[in-house]
């Protein structure tokens, strides 16, 4: 049952971070593929960001969010079981004691 808590946890947080970072990636694609352009049209971030909303709306900075989560979703409940997985194993090494005196 704690792992199922865990894995909501991170689906959340997840899906959270993935909304708050997404629109800088997608500003910061935008400026990398117009880079051989001689008629550049985005200049810095905030310029990006502005003309983007200006011209395209807000919901041009959430572009491929779908794609998005369906792979970071998966990726961080994989990362965290494989870490509790591990962390297991190595505590039942008994590593970590100190040596008795």
């Amino acid at each position: 049952m704690k792992l199922i808590c865990h894995l909501f946890a991170i689906h959340r947080l997840t899906y959270v971070a993935t909304v708050i970072t997404l629109p800088l990636d997608v500003v910061k694609t935008r400026i990398q593929t117009q880079i051989s352009d001689p008629d550049r049209l985005y200049l810095g971030i905030r310029q990006t960001f502005t003309t983007m909303v200006r011209n395209e709306g807000p919901k041009s900075l959430f572009r491929g969010l779908g794609p998005r989560l369906v792979t970071t979703i998966p990726s961080a409940g994989i990362t965290f079981a494989a870490y509790e997985a591990y962390k297991k194993f190595f505590m039942s090494l008994n590593l970590w004691e100190t040596p008795s005196k």
